[in-house]
Protein backbone atom coordinates (compact mmCIF):
# COMPACT_ATOMS: atom_id res chain seq x y z
CA UNK A 1 0.00 0.00 0.00
CA UNK A 2 2.92 2.36 0.50
CA UNK A 3 4.14 2.11 -3.10
CA UNK A 4 2.21 5.04 -4.57
CA UNK A 5 2.96 7.49 -1.71
CA UNK A 6 6.62 6.45 -1.94
CA UNK A 7 6.85 6.84 -5.72
CA UNK A 8 5.06 10.20 -5.42
CA UNK A 9 7.78 11.39 -3.03
CA UNK A 10 10.51 10.12 -5.38
CA UNK A 11 9.12 11.41 -8.69
CA UNK A 12 7.80 14.80 -7.55
CA UNK A 13 9.96 17.92 -7.48
CA UNK A 14 11.10 19.04 -4.05
CA UNK A 15 9.58 22.55 -4.43
CA UNK A 16 6.15 21.04 -5.09
CA UNK A 17 6.51 18.78 -2.05
CA UNK A 18 7.57 21.74 0.11
CA UNK A 19 4.61 23.85 -0.97
CA UNK A 20 2.22 20.94 -0.41
CA UNK A 21 3.64 20.53 3.10
CA UNK A 22 2.82 24.21 3.74
CA UNK A 23 -0.83 23.84 2.71
CA UNK A 24 -2.09 23.02 6.26
CA UNK A 25 -0.60 26.27 7.64
CA UNK A 26 -1.40 28.50 4.66
CA UNK A 27 -4.80 29.59 5.96
CA UNK A 28 -6.67 28.02 3.05
CA UNK A 29 -9.55 26.94 5.30
CA UNK A 30 -11.07 30.36 4.62
CA UNK A 31 -11.87 28.92 1.20
CA UNK A 32 -13.27 25.65 2.47
CA UNK A 33 -15.35 24.77 -0.58
CA UNK A 34 -12.40 25.22 -2.96
CA UNK A 35 -10.08 23.37 -0.59
CA UNK A 36 -12.41 20.38 -0.37
CA UNK A 37 -12.88 20.42 -4.16
CA UNK A 38 -9.11 20.06 -4.58
CA UNK A 39 -8.28 17.67 -1.75
CA UNK A 40 -11.12 15.13 -1.80
CA UNK A 41 -10.73 13.92 -5.44
CA UNK A 42 -6.94 13.65 -5.10
CA UNK A 43 -7.17 11.82 -1.76
CA UNK A 44 -9.86 9.41 -2.99
CA UNK A 45 -7.94 8.61 -6.17
CA UNK A 46 -4.71 8.04 -4.23
CA UNK A 47 -6.39 5.77 -1.68
CA UNK A 48 -8.10 3.73 -4.41
CA UNK A 49 -4.78 3.36 -6.19
CA UNK A 50 -3.13 2.17 -2.99
CA UNK A 51 -5.86 -0.41 -2.45
CA UNK A 52 -5.67 -1.67 -6.03
CA UNK A 53 -2.39 -3.51 -5.49
CA UNK A 54 -1.26 -2.42 -8.98
CA UNK A 55 2.04 -0.85 -7.88
CA UNK A 56 3.44 -0.42 -11.39
CA UNK A 57 4.30 3.23 -11.89
CA UNK A 58 3.69 6.85 -11.03
CA UNK A 59 1.73 7.13 -14.28
CA UNK A 60 -1.20 5.47 -12.52
CA UNK A 61 -1.59 8.40 -10.14
CA UNK A 62 -0.99 11.23 -12.62
CA UNK A 63 -4.60 12.49 -12.20
CA UNK A 64 -3.79 13.73 -8.69
CA UNK A 65 -1.05 16.07 -9.91
CA UNK A 66 -3.26 18.91 -11.24
CA UNK A 67 -5.02 19.09 -7.87
CA UNK A 68 -1.67 19.05 -6.04
CA UNK A 69 -0.23 21.77 -8.27
CA UNK A 70 -3.19 24.08 -7.67
CA UNK A 71 -3.01 23.47 -3.92
CA UNK A 72 0.73 24.19 -3.94
CA UNK A 73 0.17 27.35 -5.99
CA UNK A 74 -2.44 28.56 -3.49
CA UNK A 75 -0.05 27.98 -0.59
CA UNK A 76 2.77 29.70 -2.46
CA UNK A 77 0.58 32.72 -3.25
CA UNK A 78 -0.55 32.98 0.37
CA UNK A 79 2.99 33.14 1.70
CA UNK A 80 4.34 35.31 -1.13
CA UNK A 81 1.70 37.93 -0.36
CA UNK A 82 2.75 38.18 3.28
CA UNK A 83 6.23 39.69 2.85
CA UNK A 84 8.97 40.41 0.37
CA UNK A 85 11.20 37.79 2.03
CA UNK A 86 8.51 35.12 1.69
CA UNK A 87 7.95 36.12 -1.93
CA UNK A 88 11.68 35.68 -2.60
CA UNK A 89 11.50 32.25 -0.95
CA UNK A 90 8.62 31.15 -3.19
CA UNK A 91 10.42 32.54 -6.25
CA UNK A 92 13.53 30.55 -5.26
CA UNK A 93 11.41 27.41 -5.08
CA UNK A 94 10.09 28.06 -8.59
CA UNK A 95 13.62 28.55 -9.94
CA UNK A 96 14.69 25.35 -8.18
CA UNK A 97 11.78 23.48 -9.81
CA UNK A 98 12.72 24.72 -13.27
CA UNK A 99 16.39 23.86 -12.73
CA UNK A 100 15.50 20.39 -11.48
CA UNK A 101 13.37 19.81 -14.56
CA UNK A 102 16.05 21.02 -16.97
CA UNK A 103 18.60 18.78 -15.25
CA UNK A 104 16.53 15.78 -16.37
CA UNK A 105 16.31 16.90 -20.02
CA UNK A 106 15.74 15.14 -22.36
CA UNK A 107 14.88 11.99 -20.39
CA UNK A 108 11.99 13.20 -18.28
CA UNK A 109 10.66 9.68 -17.79
CA UNK A 110 13.66 8.89 -15.56
CA UNK A 111 13.16 11.96 -13.37
CA UNK A 112 13.50 11.73 -9.61
CA UNK A 113 14.12 14.56 -7.23
CA UNK A 114 17.45 15.44 -5.64
CA UNK A 115 16.63 13.82 -2.31
CA UNK A 116 16.79 10.45 -4.05
CA UNK A 117 19.85 11.14 -6.15
CA UNK A 118 18.28 12.76 -9.21
CA UNK A 119 17.62 11.26 -12.66
CA UNK A 120 20.94 9.43 -12.89
CA UNK A 121 20.05 7.43 -9.78
CA UNK A 122 16.36 6.79 -10.41
CA UNK A 123 16.78 3.21 -11.64
CA UNK A 124 18.33 2.30 -8.28
CA UNK A 125 15.19 3.18 -6.34
CA UNK A 126 12.36 2.59 -8.86
CA UNK A 127 12.37 0.84 -12.21
CA UNK A 128 10.05 -0.17 -15.04
CA UNK A 129 8.00 2.78 -16.36
CA UNK A 130 9.30 5.03 -13.57
CA UNK A 131 12.77 5.06 -15.13
CA UNK A 132 13.27 2.77 -18.09
CA UNK A 133 10.52 1.96 -20.55
CA UNK A 134 12.76 1.24 -23.51
CA UNK A 135 13.07 4.90 -24.53
CA UNK A 136 16.83 4.95 -25.07
CA UNK A 137 17.43 3.42 -28.50
CA UNK A 138 18.21 6.65 -30.35
CA UNK A 139 20.57 7.72 -27.57
CA UNK A 140 22.29 4.33 -27.70
CA UNK A 141 22.78 4.67 -31.46
CA UNK A 142 24.30 8.15 -31.02
CA UNK A 143 26.61 6.89 -28.27
CA UNK A 144 27.87 3.96 -30.33
CA UNK A 145 28.49 6.21 -33.34
CA UNK A 146 30.32 8.84 -31.28
CA UNK A 147 32.66 6.25 -29.79
CA UNK A 148 33.02 4.12 -32.95
CA UNK A 149 31.84 1.01 -31.11
CA UNK A 150 30.96 -2.05 -33.16
CA UNK A 151 31.95 -4.94 -30.87
CA UNK A 152 29.10 -4.80 -28.39
CA UNK A 153 26.36 -6.74 -26.64
CA UNK A 154 23.00 -5.20 -25.79
CA UNK A 155 20.30 -6.30 -23.34
CA UNK A 156 17.32 -4.20 -24.42
CA UNK A 157 14.34 -4.46 -22.10
CA UNK A 158 11.66 -4.50 -24.84
CA UNK A 159 12.41 -7.60 -26.97
CA UNK A 160 9.52 -7.05 -29.39
CA UNK A 161 11.42 -4.03 -30.76
CA UNK A 162 14.50 -4.87 -32.81
CA UNK A 163 17.39 -2.44 -32.07
CA UNK A 164 18.75 -3.10 -35.58
CA UNK A 165 15.87 -1.02 -36.90
CA UNK A 166 17.69 1.93 -35.28
CA UNK A 167 21.03 0.91 -36.75
CA UNK A 168 22.27 -0.75 -33.55
CA UNK A 169 24.27 -3.82 -34.59
CA UNK A 170 25.15 -5.11 -31.13
CA UNK A 171 24.75 -8.82 -30.47
CA UNK A 172 21.58 -9.35 -28.42
CA UNK A 173 21.66 -10.42 -24.79
CA UNK A 174 18.70 -12.26 -23.31
CA UNK A 175 16.09 -10.04 -21.65
CA UNK A 176 13.71 -11.20 -18.93
CA UNK A 177 10.72 -11.07 -21.27
CA UNK A 178 12.52 -12.82 -24.13
CA UNK A 179 13.06 -15.89 -21.96
CA UNK A 180 9.28 -16.27 -21.82
CA UNK A 181 9.00 -16.29 -25.59
CA UNK A 182 8.27 -12.58 -26.08
CA UNK A 183 10.62 -11.73 -28.91
CA UNK A 184 13.50 -13.77 -30.23
CA UNK A 185 15.99 -15.32 -27.82
CA UNK A 186 19.53 -15.63 -29.14
CA UNK A 187 22.22 -17.92 -27.67
CA UNK A 188 24.64 -16.28 -25.26
CA UNK A 189 28.06 -17.81 -24.43
CA UNK A 190 29.07 -18.23 -20.77
CA UNK A 191 31.76 -15.56 -21.18
CA UNK A 192 31.45 -12.36 -23.21
CA UNK A 193 33.90 -9.56 -23.96
CA UNK A 194 33.65 -6.07 -25.36
CA UNK A 195 31.20 -3.28 -24.65
CA UNK A 196 28.13 -4.44 -22.75
CA UNK A 197 24.97 -2.30 -22.72
CA UNK A 198 22.22 -3.19 -20.24
CA UNK A 199 18.83 -1.55 -19.78
CA UNK A 200 18.36 -0.30 -16.23
CA UNK A 201 15.21 -2.37 -15.70
CA UNK A 202 17.13 -5.51 -16.61
CA UNK A 203 20.07 -4.65 -14.38
CA UNK A 204 17.89 -4.09 -11.32
CA UNK A 205 16.13 -7.43 -11.82
CA UNK A 206 12.58 -6.07 -11.95
CA UNK A 207 11.44 -9.15 -13.90
CA UNK A 208 14.32 -11.48 -13.10
CA UNK A 209 14.25 -11.28 -9.33
CA UNK A 210 16.87 -10.30 -6.75
CA UNK A 211 20.35 -11.54 -6.00
CA UNK A 212 21.13 -14.98 -7.46
CA UNK A 213 17.96 -14.97 -9.57
CA UNK A 214 19.27 -12.09 -11.65
CA UNK A 215 21.81 -13.15 -14.31
CA UNK A 216 23.04 -9.54 -14.47
CA UNK A 217 23.74 -9.24 -10.73
CA UNK A 218 27.51 -9.12 -11.34
CA UNK A 219 27.11 -5.70 -12.93
CA UNK A 220 25.18 -4.20 -9.99
CA UNK A 221 28.28 -4.06 -7.80
CA UNK A 222 30.36 -2.49 -10.56
CA UNK A 223 30.39 1.20 -11.46
CA UNK A 224 29.27 1.61 -15.10
CA UNK A 225 31.76 3.06 -17.54
CA UNK A 226 28.99 5.28 -18.91
CA UNK A 227 25.25 5.84 -18.55
CA UNK A 228 23.20 6.63 -21.65
CA UNK A 229 20.10 8.74 -21.08
CA UNK A 230 19.86 7.57 -17.46
CA UNK A 231 18.40 4.29 -18.76
CA UNK A 232 21.15 2.22 -20.43
CA UNK A 233 24.33 1.33 -18.55
CA UNK A 234 27.61 0.69 -20.33
CA UNK A 235 30.34 -1.70 -19.15
CA UNK A 236 33.60 -2.66 -20.81
CA UNK A 237 35.62 -5.80 -20.21
CA UNK A 238 35.25 -9.57 -20.04
CA UNK A 239 32.43 -11.04 -17.99
CA UNK A 240 31.47 -14.58 -16.96
CA UNK A 241 27.69 -14.98 -17.14
CA UNK A 242 26.87 -18.69 -16.73
CA UNK A 243 23.31 -18.08 -15.51
CA UNK A 244 22.54 -15.87 -18.49
CA UNK A 245 23.99 -18.48 -20.85
CA UNK A 246 21.84 -21.12 -19.16
CA UNK A 247 18.70 -19.02 -19.50
CA UNK A 248 19.44 -18.49 -23.19
CA UNK A 249 19.83 -22.26 -23.63
CA UNK A 250 16.53 -22.87 -21.83
CA UNK A 251 14.80 -20.31 -24.04
CA UNK A 252 16.34 -22.03 -27.06
CA UNK A 253 15.02 -25.37 -25.79
CA UNK A 254 11.48 -23.99 -25.70
CA UNK A 255 11.91 -22.67 -29.25
CA UNK A 256 13.05 -26.13 -30.38
CA UNK A 257 9.98 -27.66 -28.75
CA UNK A 258 7.73 -25.37 -30.79
CA UNK A 259 9.60 -26.56 -33.87
CA UNK A 260 8.80 -30.15 -32.85
CA UNK A 261 12.45 -30.96 -32.30
CA UNK A 262 11.93 -32.45 -28.85
CA UNK A 263 15.15 -34.51 -28.54
CA UNK A 264 17.26 -31.45 -29.37
CA UNK A 265 15.20 -29.38 -26.95
CA UNK A 266 15.89 -31.81 -24.12
CA UNK A 267 19.61 -31.83 -24.90
CA UNK A 268 19.69 -28.03 -24.82
CA UNK A 269 17.77 -27.91 -21.53
CA UNK A 270 20.12 -30.48 -19.99
CA UNK A 271 23.08 -28.30 -20.95
CA UNK A 272 21.32 -25.33 -19.36
CA UNK A 273 20.92 -27.26 -16.09
CA UNK A 274 24.63 -28.10 -16.14
CA UNK A 275 25.48 -24.40 -16.43
CA UNK A 276 23.00 -23.28 -13.74
CA UNK A 277 22.31 -26.18 -11.37
CA UNK A 278 20.73 -23.90 -8.75
CA UNK A 279 18.10 -22.38 -11.03
CA UNK A 280 14.58 -23.60 -10.23
CA UNK A 281 13.22 -22.17 -13.47
CA UNK A 282 15.71 -24.03 -15.65
CA UNK A 283 15.16 -27.33 -13.82
CA UNK A 284 11.42 -26.80 -14.32
CA UNK A 285 11.95 -26.26 -18.04
CA UNK A 286 13.85 -29.52 -18.34
CA UNK A 287 11.26 -31.31 -16.24
CA UNK A 288 8.40 -30.18 -18.47
CA UNK A 289 10.25 -31.26 -21.61
CA UNK A 290 10.97 -34.68 -20.16
CA UNK A 291 7.32 -35.08 -19.22
CA UNK A 292 6.28 -34.17 -22.78
CA UNK A 293 8.72 -36.79 -24.07
CA UNK A 294 7.09 -39.44 -21.89
CA UNK A 295 10.14 -39.74 -19.63
CA UNK A 296 7.93 -39.35 -16.60
CA UNK A 297 10.26 -40.48 -13.82
CA UNK A 298 13.08 -38.20 -14.98
CA UNK A 299 10.66 -35.34 -15.47
CA UNK A 300 9.22 -35.74 -11.98
CA UNK A 301 12.72 -35.74 -10.52
CA UNK A 302 13.58 -32.47 -12.27
CA UNK A 303 10.29 -30.88 -11.20
CA UNK A 304 10.90 -31.99 -7.63
CA UNK A 305 14.35 -30.40 -7.71
CA UNK A 306 12.86 -27.22 -9.21
CA UNK A 307 10.19 -27.07 -6.51
CA UNK A 308 12.75 -27.50 -3.74
CA UNK A 309 14.96 -24.74 -5.17
CA UNK A 310 12.02 -22.37 -5.70
CA UNK A 311 10.86 -22.86 -2.11
CA UNK A 312 14.39 -22.34 -0.81
CA UNK A 313 15.74 -19.41 -2.87
CA UNK A 314 13.66 -16.22 -2.66
CA UNK A 315 10.31 -18.10 -2.64
CA UNK A 316 8.40 -14.80 -2.57
CA UNK A 317 9.79 -13.97 -6.03
CA UNK A 318 9.21 -17.49 -7.32
CA UNK A 319 5.65 -17.92 -6.08
CA UNK A 320 4.22 -18.17 -9.61
CA UNK A 321 6.76 -20.84 -10.55
CA UNK A 322 5.94 -22.78 -7.39
CA UNK A 323 2.21 -22.73 -8.23
CA UNK A 324 2.89 -23.81 -11.82
CA UNK A 325 5.02 -26.77 -10.72
CA UNK A 326 2.50 -27.83 -8.09
CA UNK A 327 -0.25 -27.89 -10.73
CA UNK A 328 1.68 -30.22 -13.06
CA UNK A 329 0.31 -33.79 -12.71
CA UNK A 330 2.96 -36.04 -11.18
Amino acid sequence: MVFFPAVFLIKTTLPLLVLLALVPIAGLWKHRRELLFLTIPAAVFLVMSMLSGLNLGVRHILPIYPFCIVLAAAAGWHFAARSRLAALGVAALLVFAATSSLHSYPDYLAYSNEAFGGPSNTYRVVTDSNADWGQGLKWVKSYLDRHNISDCWFDYSVPIVNPRYYGIDCKPLLSALARFGLGQASPVPPSISGTILISATELEGFLWGPDVLNPYKEFKSRRPDAVIGNTVLVYRGTFDLPLLAAYSRAAGAIALLYQRRLPEAITEAQAAVQEAPDSAEIHATLGRLLMVAGRTAEGQQELSTALHLARTIHPDYQANLIRQIEQIPH
